[in-house]
């Protein structure tokens, strides 16, 4: 068994997922945090992700890896949505997060996040027919 962290940085929200991930693929939820972070609040001005906004970010990622520590997590998994994707100050946010968080992000692509969360939905969703709309905070 591996006890691994999620990490899910969206526009609006930070999501923590702490799993035990054993041998035969399946899991279960440890413990889960959400906290809102307003990430791509007012960067459609000008593009840039605001520095109070990552301020609260990385004070939210901080938590979440003290928690991860503190429950012997092995693993950090991190990605984030729409608005790292689209900031442009991209590069200078991910390097401060890995320098003050130590947490490597990976910024998904439109596609990947489609990807994703299409087979989050179907693998947790008893319907044998349906459409999927995701709303994100930054994207849909």
């Amino acid at each position: 068994m591996e006890k691994i962290g999620i990490i899910d940085l969206g526009s609006n929200s930070a999501r923590l997922v702490i799993v035990n991930l054993f041998e035969d693929g399946y899991f279960m939820v440890v413990d889960q945090l959400k906290e809102s972070v307003r990430l791509g609040q007012d960067m459609e001005r000008d593009g840039f992700l605001k520095p109070q906004r990552v301020a609260e970010t990385i004070k939210t990622l901080k938590m979440f890896r003290k928690l991860c520590d503190s429950s012997g997590v092995t693993r950090i998994i991190a990605v984030a949505t729409a608005a790292v994707r689209r900031a442009k100050n991209q590069r200078s946010f991910l390097d401060e997060i890995q320098a003050t968080c130590g947490i490597k992000i990976k910024v998904l692509t439109a596609e990947e996040e489609a990807i994703y969360v299409y087979r989050g939905v179907i693998n947790s969703m008893d319907i044998p027919k349906g459409i999927i709309l995701e709303i994100g905070g930054g994207s849909t």
